[in-house]
Formats: C-alpha cells, sequence, structure tokens
C-alpha cells in the first residue's frame, strides 16, 4: 500500500551508538573515538541545535545499552558472549564509562519533546542475521526493557549495519517500521557489471542524485522506509582533502537535487549518519546547508520534515 501526499518529505535518522557500533573492531574504535565520550557528545549538541534552528524533526535510532548510565547486571544478558572475545566486555563490565554509557544523551533527546523520536538499534548493534530468533528475542527485549524506564515504546528500528532480518518477530514485539536497504538506481540492478563500476565512481566522487521514493507498507503491513543515501557514504580520505581546500560544500550538489526533487514530485527523501561522524565544524557546516534547503522548501510548501514513526502512523491509519 502507499500513500499520497501533497508535499515532499524529508526524513532524516541517526544511528546513535556512541562507541556500540564498533564493539567487535577493538582497535578501530579506540582510533576512532574520544576516550571519554566528549566529542560525541559535542557533536549531538551541535545537531540538535541545528536540528532546533531550521526546523528539522528526526529519528535517533539509540542501541539499547547506552541507555544506562552504567553497568547492571539486569542487562547483562546479550553481552556476555563478549567475555574472551573483544575488549569491549572488559570496557564494559562493572563500569560507567562514557563512550559506552549515554543516559545523558537519552535526557538530551527527551528534552525535545515529540521533536524527535527515539527509536530502537539493537541492545548491543549486533547485525540481526547473525541472531538466531532466540537471541534476537533477547536483543530486543533488552531493548524494550531499557526504553521503558524512559516511557518509550517500540516503533521505529533502524537495523545494525544495515542489515534486515527477524521482521516477523519485530512485530510480533510491538514494531511497525523499519529503515530497508537503500533505494537503488536503475542503473545498478539494470547492468550488474556497469552498476559495480558506477558504484565505485560513486564512492569517491559522490555525483549521483539519491533516490527518491512513494512511502508503502510492506507484506507484513510494516512500514518500510529505506534510506535514500548516507551522508558520509563517500571516501573518507577524500572528503578530509576536500575539507582542507575548503572545499567541503562541493560534494552536497546530488543530495541538494535530491530534497529539490522529493520536494518537485511530492515523494520522500530520506538521508541517515552517524552522530561521531561530524568530527569538525566543516562537517556541521555541511549539515547546515542540507537542512537550509529543507527549510526552504518547507517555507515554500513543498516539503516537511517529520520522523520515520510519523510517517509510519500516517501509512497504517490509510
Amino acid at each position: 500500500m502507499q500513500t499520497e501526499s501533497s508535499t515532499g518529505t524529508f526524513l532524516f535518522s541517526l544511528d546513535t551508538e556512541l562507541v556500540w557500533g564498533y564493539f567487535d573492531l577493538d582497535d578501530e574504535r579506540e582510533r576512532l573515538f574520544s576516550p571519554d565520550g566528549s566529542r560525541e557528545r559535542r557533536s549531538i549538541r551541535q545537531i540538535l541545535d541545528l536540528m532546533d534552528e531550521f526546523g528539522i524533526r528526526a529519528t535517533w535510532a539509540v542501541v539499547g545499552g547506552m541507555m544506562y548510565d552504567r553497568w547492571e547486571p539486569s542487562a547483562s544478558r546479550p553481552v556476555e558472549k563478549w567475555q574472551g572475545q573483544h575488549r569491549a566486555f572488559d570496557q564494559l563490565y562493572e563500569t560507567d564509562n562514557p563512550v559506552w554509557y549515554g543516559a545523558d544523551v537519552i535526557g538530551w533527546l527527551l528534552e525535545k519533546g515529540d521533536r524527535h523520536e527515539i527509536g530502537c538499534h539493537g541492545f548491543t548493534h549486533t547485525p540481526f542475521p547473525a541472531l538466531t530468533e532466540d537471541e534476537a528475542r533477547i536483543e530486543l527485549e533488552s531493548w524494550i526493557q531499557a526504553a521503558a524506564r524512559y516511557g518509550i515504546k517500540p516503533k521505529t528500528i533502524v537495523f545494525p549495519r544495515n542489515q534486515v532480518a527477524h521482521l516477523e518477530l519485530l512485530k510480533e514485539v510491538g514494531f511497525t517500521c523499519y529503515r530497508g536497504k537503500k533505494v537503488m538506481a536503475p542503473i545498478y540492478t539494470g547492468v550488474p557489471v556497469i552498476g559495480k563500476v558506477y558504484n565505485r565512481l560513486d564512492l569517491f566522487f559522490q555525483f549521483a542524485v539519491p533516490q527518491v521514493y512513494e512511502p508503502s507498507l510492506d507484506e507484513l503491513g510494516m512500514a518500510n522506509l529505506p534510506s535514500s543515501q548516507w551522508l558520509f557514504r563517500i571516501n573518507r580520505k577524500l572528503e578530509t582533502t576536500l575539507d582542507t581546500m575548503n572545499l567541503h560544500r562541493l560534494r552536497l550538489g546530488p543530495m541538494i537535487k535530491g530534497i529539490r526533487r522529493a520536494a518537485e514530485q511530492k515523494k520522500v527523501i530520506h538521508l541517515w549518519a552517524h552522530p561521531w561522524e561530524f568530527r569538525t565544524e566543516k562537517d556541521i557546516d555541511k549539515l547546515r546547508v542540507l537542512f537550509g534547503v529543507v527549510q526552504d522548501e518547507v517555507k515554500n510548501g513543498r516539503l516537511r520534515s517529520v520522523t520515520m514513526g510519523e510517517m509510519a502512523d500516517e501509512l497504517l491509519e490509510q
């Protein structure tokens, strides 16, 4: 089932993890993240301020483990298997390490009221295809237990590492919406060899305009709201070079075209990122530019900014 809108729709989702997204990549985690979580928190604050400034609503898909402010044995089941496998376990066990625990971040999001949706990003960030049904149930029940402390009920899920699985179980425990796999341009699927080359070139030069689409329900009656573009999909070394040359806005052209196209065609564009990826003022400036385009289209009555959950509710009411 699809729905028609009188305007286009801008969706923005954030995979909110602190360091949980790298639980199984010990060396990369210690290289990429600040030792006390301060840089990542500063980025979240800056993003929230920009959203206030430009009137952007967003879905913050939060890893359940970061909803606590310290180790709690009652929530330990999903991470017990890490003992002896990843240094992550030693960093988590019986600590209040701020790179893992982020109850303060949840508080910041809740302060915004219904402007922002808090969704699920798993409890441990373990990819769902790697979980048995019983393990997936534990993962979801642990997230629901953590979220209930804040009065948050299950609705939207963004799958860790974008790997979709266990949809029937998600529906059973109350979820109604998920971010599906990226919407691909026909060139990717029409001729596989050409699509592979095109994809490799786009990774470096990011010339492809993000796809826009009509929102719909899947065969289970859940809202599948796939991504159109990952903001930081571009090769990071190239992006750093552009930043150094003060050309950091150059690569935003295709995304701006995508936003304009969604407004013109009354369709959905869905951008996403990780808060920790906004490491510099130039990264924040990129978001400012995109939000400014969204704001212009909203003022012109051609676009709206909603959360994934809000769009799902509209689809389910049809």
